[in-house]
């Protein structure tokens, strides 16, 4: 027993090492002229499973999640391809090897056919018809592929609109059909995230370098209330669960606001060792929404309140309790 300790902490070194190399590379890339790649770094094994905090010791932090029926995957994109966690965010897997160095900004499901979309900085957009087991590019018809943002429409949720560096707010209607442009990049600037409201089609909100912003008609026409959320923000969410209420994660927390987007108020905080949350999505029941954190930590907090807990902890303890 005594010689188990020094091999494990060689292999998580070992670990470390090849990770940074395979990625060492790629923290240049997300500077370089959009559309490129870096072309000296390693690829990243699919094969191999890393801890959330190594991904992000690596450099590749978090940007965003998708959270499958009943929590049992995950995927999270960050600043270093697009993972899949079996273990509600303990543990992460490179999806594909197209992914590996990619930067993945958005993530939608599509909930009728499973459908799944990944925005990224490089490859545009990029499609599984079958649960993240085949991916292909889904971009013709795009002014770009350097992506920043995606959502649905939950009432039709064929429906789904994209954030274009430079080119601005797209939408089409079902996949294969024409893309149509709604707003010019000037309207917004700096978009992080895009929600559409459950029950009215026409609302959107989009998160911002400048705070959030809404549309009343569809994406067309965009304006940020006077006493709206002027904070930088990156991740947003209207849950079905609570149809009224707004969140929005910025580098200050986050904050909830009813679908005026006005009035914000600040919400319970996160440990601050997690870092900052960086997205927000409805979690496995409607009575609860759950955050990403910058370091890779996945947790959730009930809408009407209360702490945030990781997410394999919340739902490890609720399956225990119905067991006694």
């Amino acid at each position: 027993m005594q010689q188990m300790a020094p091999r494990h902490l060689t292999y998580l070194a070992v670990a470390t090492v090849a990770l940074a190399a395979a990625m060492f590379g790629d923290v240049y890339a997300h500077d370089a002229p959009r559309g490129s790649r870096s072309g000296g770094s390693r690829p990243i094994d699919p094969r191999v499973t890393y801890p959330a905090r190594l991904i992000a010791a690596g450099g590749g932090h978090f940007h965003a999640i998708l959270v499958g029926p009943l929590a049992r995957w995950m995927l999270a994109g960050t600043h270093f391809g697009l993972f899949r966690s079996r273990d509600r965010g303990l543990t992460w897997q490179l999806i594909a090897a197209r992914f590996s160095g990619e930067d993945v900004h958005a993530l939608v499901r599509d909930p009728a056919t499973g459908r799944i979309s990944a925005a990224t900085h490089g490859q545009g957009l990029v499609v599984s018809p079958d649960g993240g087991q085949t991916w292909k590019d889904d971009s013709d018809g795009l002014p770009t592929h350097d992506l920043h943002a995606l959502a649905i429409d939950p009432r039709r949720p064929s429906r789904v609109y994209v954030w274009a560096v430079d080119h601005g707010l797209l939408t089409r209607d079902a996949p294969g059909q024409r893309w149509h442009r709604l707003a010019p990049a000037r309207s917004l600037g700096d978009v992080r995230a895009l929600a559409v409201h459950p029950r009215d089609q026409e609302r959107l909100y989009a998160a911002t370098a400048t705070g959030i912003w809404l549309s009343s008609d569809g994406g067309r026409r965009w304006e940020q209330p006077a006493d709206g959320l002027k904070k930088p923000a990156a991740g947003l969410a209207v849950v079905a669960g609570a149809p009224d209420v707004v969140m929005a994660a910025t580098e200050d927390g986050i904050f909830a606001a009813d679908i005026t987007a006005r009035q914000w108020r600040p919400a319970e905080a996160a440990p601050e060792w997690w870092g900052p949350l960086v997205a927000l999505v409805p979690g496995p029941t409607s009575r609860y929404v759950v955050g990403l954190s910058h370091e890779g930590v996945v947790a959730r907090r009930r809408i009407d309140g209360g702490e945030w807990r990781p997410l394999s902890e919340a739902l490890s303890g609720r399956r225990a309790a119905r067991q006694e």
